[in-house]
C-alpha cells in the first residue's frame, strides 16, 4: 500500500479495485453485462442485458466513502 495517499485516496483505489474486480465475472445465465461504474466517491456494479425474453438491469453493489468510512449497499 502506498502511504503517502490520503486515507481518502487509499479508500478510493480500494473500492475502485473492488469494484473493477467483480466486473471481471461473467454471469452464468443469459446475456448479461457486468459494469463498474465511479463518481463522486460512489462506486456502483451494475448489470443489464437479457436472461431469456427478460429484460435485467439492476445494482448489485454500491460502495460509498462517507465521513472515512465505507457504507456498503446490496441491491
Amino acid at each position: 500500500m502506498d502511504h503517502s495517499l490520503s486515507k481518502l485516496e487509499r479508500y478510493q483505489r480500494i473500492a475502485q479495485d473492488i469494484i473493477n474486480d467483480y466486473a471481471g465475472y461473467k454471469p452464468s445465465q443469459g446475456d448479461i453485462e457486468l459494469r463498474a461504474i465511479a463518481a463522486q466517491d460512489s462506486y456502483l456494479l451494475i448489470s443489464f442485458g437479457w436472461n431469456g425474453e427478460r429484460r435485467v438491469h439492476s445494482v448489485i453493489l454500491h460502495l460509498r466513502i462517507v465521513d472515512d468510512k465505507f457504507w456498503v449497499r446490496t441491491g
